[in-house]
């Protein structure tokens, strides 16, 4: 939270947009490493634009068109399944 906070005073809503993007590719990251699940649920509503971002911060693989899938996601009105064994 402090990380947060700290990026507002700094850079404002990019700060914290950007804040965010790291703590939740890194959660990724530690989940991938450190648990055998077969995947996670990502929900940013209102901010799907960031699911990309996240990802590539996470270090998954870039063999899908996010952005084409979430729009379709999106369209459809349902969640995003991401799979950590890619």
């Amino acid at each position: 939270m402090e990380k947060l906070t700290i990026a507002k005073r700094k850079k404002g809503k990019a700060g914290v947009l950007e804040e965010n993007i790291e703590i939740f590719g890194a959660f990724i990251r530690e989940l991938r490493k450190t648990t055998n699940a077969a995947g996670c649920h990502i929900m940013a509503v209102g901010f799907e634009k960031i699911i990309p971002k996240i990802l590539e911060r996470a270090g998954l693989k870039r063999n899908i068109d996010w952005r084409s899938l979430i729009k379709k996601e999106l369209a459809l009105e349902t969640q995003i399944k991401i799979d950590l064994r890619r």
